[in-house]
């Protein structure tokens, strides 16, 4: 049963910010302003008001009577919403959340997970079409028994699982986490996924599909007491199909024209494993036509500069592009003979975007080596 809903509160109008379109759609409730219910030093309050408005949301979408017990959690998925086709759902479960990306990052846990702020023991930063669906399924179930059946609708499809977890290997925070490494993954503002995630007996499966175009990541999550719908389990379901940003390899010859015309050009055929410096091997025929380039032209001295999104800390990002500035000046210097006074590695982070952070593919290109005449 659920209690304390004031009986009008179905009639109150949303915040006008609906969400409609791949992301579905959900309108925003608010009881109190946002500057002092949101507030960190109200954060007791907030995980009340929280509740309540969580709960007068179901019962808004139910249509149950406040004094007896809710049936059914929803009639239908949300609009615009559907299963990924690889992966599908656990019987009787509704999607509540739901956005499909072309191509964003996502990091995938393969270790013991800590805490809100340190995240995953080990993980793999993957890059792809991002699928995300969160899902509430029957109160009966228990995440246990969704996650074995996840384990195996995955393996009768030819999936691999390569790690998995309960709560042994989860620390406090990871509805908190999750929000925090998928930022623009949420598009329900005060009632968003962080509040349908659920931290009590978490369970967490990864499984992988090896494919000629591209493997295929799928991890699994699903955990009990959430803020919204506390007595019924959330699972959290995101598939990654890999592939690389479809760009054209820039050959050495537009590579000299555009600098000679703009000084610089952004590289983005240039790739590095997961909070790396190393340079993946698919990168070589780049690195071959920058090489010819510099050597076709020799008054031509570089800056080679990397950038980034604007994903983690501004000290990590600062890093981070720097070390791969100067992974790209060794590999440079060392395999193609290139005198090492004309190259100079400079790493800006996310100080330089060429396109908004708000988008998928604003932060793709933001990703960047550029090569930039001194």
């Amino acid at each position: 049963m659920i209690e304390d809903v004031p009986p009008d509160l179905c009639n109150k109008q949303p915040t006008g910010r609906v969400y409609a379109g791949k992301h579905g759609y959900s309108p925003e409730f608010r009881t109190a302003p946002s500057s002092r219910l949101w507030s960190e030093e109200n954060f007791a309050e907030r995980r009340i008001v929280a509740m309540r408005v969580g709960k007068t949301l179901l019962a808004c979408l139910i249509g149950f009577s406040l004094f007896g017990p809710a049936s059914a959690l929803a009639q239908k998925d949300i609009q615009g919403s559907k299963d990924h086709p690889l992966v599908g759902r656990f019987p009787g479960s509704i999607i509540y959340v739901y956005q499909a990306s072309d191509f964003d990052a996502y990091e995938v846990g393969l270790g013991r997970f800590v805490s809100s702020d340190r995240g995953w023991e080990k993980s793999e930063r993957l890059e792809g079409k991002v699928t995300r669906i969160t899902y509430v399924a029957p109160q009966t179930a228990t995440t246990l028994q969704i996650i074995r059946t996840y384990e195996a609708g995955l393996k009768k499809a030819g999936f691999e699982v390569i790690f998995s977890a309960d709560q042994r290997h989860f620390g406090f925070g990871f509805d908190i986490w999750y929000v925090r490494a998928n930022p623009h993954s949420v598009p329900l503002g005060a009632l968003s996924r962080q509040h349908l995630l659920g931290g009590r007996s978490p369970q967490y499966v990864v499984a992988k599909l090896r494919r000629k175009e591209g493997d295929v990541y799928v991890a699994v999550y699903a955990g009990l007491g959430n803020v919204i719908f506390s007595a019924y389990p959330t699972v959290q379901v995101d598939v990654v199909e890999v592939k690389g940003m479809e760009t054209e390899l820039v050959t050495a010859k537009t590579m000299a024209e555009q600098i000679e015309k703009v000084g610089r050009i952004a590289i983005y055929t240039i790739h590095f494993d997961f909070d790396k410096a190393e340079i993946k091997a698919e990168s070589e025929p780049t690195l071959k036509e920058i090489a010819t380039m510099i050597q076709g032209n020799p008054r031509l001295n570089l800056y080679i500069v990397g950038h980034t999104d604007n994903a983690g800390t501004l000290p990590y990002n600062m890093d981070l592009s720097q070390r791969r500035a100067s992974a790209v000046v060794k590999a440079l210097t060392a395999r193609y003979r290139i005198e090492g006074k004309r190259l100079h590695a400079a790493g800006v982070g996310p100080l330089a975007p060429v396109d908004s952070n708000k988008t998928d593919d604003g932060r793709a290109k933001n990703r960047r080596v550029e090569l930039v005449a001194q």
